[in-house]
C-alpha cells in the first residue's frame, strides 16, 4: 500500500487507482473522509435516480402517445401527425438522457462518478451539481478536452 500525507496531515491511501494519464487518485483513509464521500455517493444516488424515474416516467407517456398514428396518405393529413412526429424526436431524446444517466450511476457504482475522464483528478462538487452527468472537471472542460 502507498501512503501520502495531505496539507492537513491525514493519511492517504494511493495505491488503489490512477486516472489517465497516470494521475493517482487519493482515497479516503479517515473516518471522517470515508463518511464524507459516503454522504456524497448517497445524494449523487438519490439524484441520479430520481431523474431517471423522472424520464422513464416521460418515455412511458411519450410511448403512450406514440401508439396512435394518425392518417398519413397523399393528399390527406391528420394534423395529428405533426404532433406524432413531434413526439418521436422527444422519445429519442429521453432514450439519449437515459442511456447518459444510466451511465453515470455506473460510475458511481464503480466508485469513477467523481473522476474526470481526462485528467483522473476531482471533479467538482458544484459541478455534478449542476450537470449530473458529466465526464470532465470544469478545468478540462474548459480546455475543450
Amino acid at each position: 500500500m502507498i501512503d501520502a500525507v495531505d496539507l492537513q496531515g491525514s493519511t492517504m491511501d494511493l495505491s488503489r487507482a490512477t486516472g489517465s494519464g497516470g494521475v493517482m487518485m487519493a482515497h479516503p483513509r479517515t473516518e471522517k473522509e470515508k463518511v464524507a464521500v459516503s454522504e456524497r455517493e448517497a445524494k449523487y444516488r438519490q439524484r441520479l435516480q430520481k431523474e431517471i424515474d423522472e424520464v422513464q416516467r416521460g418515455l412511458a407517456e411519450v410511448e403512450e402517445r406514440l401508439a396512435e398514428k394518425g392518417d398519413y396518405s397523399l393528399g390527406e393529413g391528420d394534423p395529428a401527425i405533426y404532433l406524432w412526429e413531434m413526439n418521436l424526436a422527444r422519445r429519442e431524446r429521453l432514450r439519449a438522457r437515459l442511456e447518459e444517466l444510466q451511465a453515470a450511476m455506473a460510475r458511481l457504482d464503480r466508485g469513477t462518478y467523481e473522476q474526470c475522464s481526462v485528467c483522473g483528478g476531482r471533479i467538482e462538487e458544484d459541478r455534478l451539481e449542476l450537470l449530473p452527468t458529466t465526464r470532465t472537471c470544469s478545468e478540462c472542460a474548459r480546455k475543450g478536452r
